[in-house]
């Protein structure tokens, strides 16, 4: 599963909309004229256009003022393809949450992107972001789109690759410096995720800068 995040700002929604909100979505239109008192989420399907438009951002090889015109532009195209997909979903699923959830959830964050090798208890980390254990769970679920333990393996799974691909550790160094404590678990792991094993990332990765 892949998930994009793309986040809003009311305000920047009203000022692209200025005279033209009747364009929008029915729900886009009652949030700007009803205000918001909460964030608002909306899962929506990717389509190959929303795709090619992010890898775009991604690999944007301009520089300076050309570069920041090149993102202005994409991000508007980005809006549209987004706001095209809210036309035509079927399957639109609106999610509400509390500002101090989202706080809290950005916060776990956080704090897992500097401890994910050692990562603390759902207790111990909700207790760190301020909410409940059962708010933490939810928020992560409704926020990120994913558990706090998937969010975790993400985590060393990037910085797995980063280790695999850039320095020649050995296999069993590597998986102790991501939080896995048998070499076998982390393979596994790896295999699950990249669907190739730490060896073959490697060997691609090496071979790919030949």
């Amino acid at each position: 599963m892949r998930y994009i995040y793309i986040v809003m700002h009311f305000d920047a929604l009203r000022a692209l909309y200025a005279d033209k909100v009747h364009d929008l979505p029915a729900l886009l239109q009652d949030v700007l004229e009803g205000g918001a008192h909460s964030t608002n989420g909306w899962a929506l399907p990717l389509s190959a256009e929303l795709l090619r438009c992010l890898g775009d951002v991604q690999t944007c090889p301009l520089e300076g003022h050309r570069r920041c015109l090149f993102l202005k532009s994409k991000t508007i195209e980005i809006f549209c393809h987004a706001l095209e997909a809210f036309d035509k979903s079927d399957c639109l699923q609106s999610t509400r949450f509390t500002k101090s959830m989202a706080r809290g959830v950005l916060k776990a964050r956080r704090f897992l992107e500097q401890n994910f090798i050692s990562p603390p208890s759902l207790e111990e980390l909700a207790a760190e972001a301020g909410v409940s254990r059962s708010t933490l769970c939810t928020g992560f679920r409704q926020i990120l789109g994913q558990s706090v333990y998937d969010y975790i393996r993400d985590l060393r799974m990037q910085r797995a690759l980063l280790l695999l691909t850039e320095r020649d550790d050995p296999l069993i160094q590597i998986a102790y410096a991501v939080g896995y404590i048998r070499p076998s678990s982390f393979s596994a792991a790896v295999q699950r995720h990249f669907g190739a094993t730490p060896s073959e990332l490697r060997q691609r990765s090496r071979s790919s800068s030949a």
